[in-house]
């Protein structure tokens, strides 16, 4: 008698199952070296992809330079207060690249336009205003002088006063750099995200310092490279000093360093920013899944 052969049966997806599947299985904590790592994963492996859309972010930083150099020529005595809608410009356009880079983080779809994410909406817009607010009222306390000014001096300098506003500087940045991360990448409500970013002052007081860790490390890349194209394009314009004139190279070896500097940035704004994003994912409920993102 032939043996009996029984139907094969086909898997069923249960999306509800496997969203709950996901949300309980446990997550790999986030450290440092984690957070570092995926956002050089972002740059080594995305980065002629997403070059379009960074520089497309620095001409919007740029051309909000550009407006405040205008506004404070023509009216110099409220230089202060123009440095706020450069400060909100400057945050609503950061959402936009942290929701770019946790997209390409996480694998899902995104586009180009993902930078000016934040332009559209008005929760963006008010959880940009506290910090452009606290930032512009800082560099007024300052007292730094305005651009084209003379410098001041380390005698006309008040270093206790200094420093107590650096470190308010950094507790202010850091905290809402979270904060917009949580918001744009994880999809918190502005309340919810500041919430989530001020644990940084609780029970994840670690990762208070990640960006100031982080900002070192790139500073020294970019402070070893200038020194290096520095020596190199300095010892080459000497030779050519003869040939090109003082005035020439001079102004051949300026331009030469700014491009090498600039060169240097833009690998380090993937890391910079793609490193914040996974660091904000370690502020959020234990075991809470990656979001998905919607482009």
């Amino acid at each position: 008698m032939a043996a009996a052969v029984s139907p094969r049966r086909t898997p069923i997806f249960d999306h509800d199952e496997a969203i709950m599947q996901d949300v309980i299985a446990p997550h790999p904590a986030v450290t440092y070296r984690s957070a570092v790592r995926a956002g050089w994963q972002i740059l080594r492996q995305h980065f002629p992809a997403i070059l379009g859309p960074v520089l497309l972010w620095g001409l919007a930083i740029l051309g909000g330079f550009l407006v405040l150099g205008i506004a404070m020529g023509r009216n110099p005595a409220n230089a202060d207060l123009w440095r706020f809608p450069l400060y909100l410009w400057a945050n609503v356009l950061m959402m936009g690249l942290f929701r770019l880079f946790g997209a390409v983080h996480a694998g899902q779809p995104w586009r180009w336009q993902q930078v000016f994410w934040g332009l559209p909406r008005a929760d963006a817009w008010t959880l940009a205003l506290i910090p452009a607010a606290l930032s512009a009222l800082l560099v007024a306390l300052s007292g730094f002088p305005q651009p084209g000014a003379a410098p001041l001096t380390l005698g006309q300098i008040h270093w206790p006063d200094l420093i107590a506003i650096l470190v308010l500087s950094y507790l202010v940045t850091t905290l809402f750099q979270y904060a917009f991360a949580r918001y744009a990448h994880y999809e918190d409500s502005p309340k919810i995200a500041i919430r989530q970013a001020l644990r940084i002052f609780g029970d994840r007081f670690v990762w208070l310092w990640f960006p100031l860790v982080l900002g070192l490390a790139v500073m020294l890349v970019l402070l070893t490279v200038l020194i290096i194209t520095s020596l190199l394009f300095g010892l080459a314009m000497m030779a050519l000093h003869g040939f090109l004139g003082a005035d020439a190279a001079k102004a051949v070896f300026m331009m030469t360093v700014s491009l090498v500097i600039l060169a240097t940035m833009l690998p380090c704004i993937p890391i910079l920013y793609g490193a914040i994003v996974v660091a904000a994912g370690a502020l959020g409920p234990k075991g809470s899944p990656e979001p998905m993102t919607r482009p």
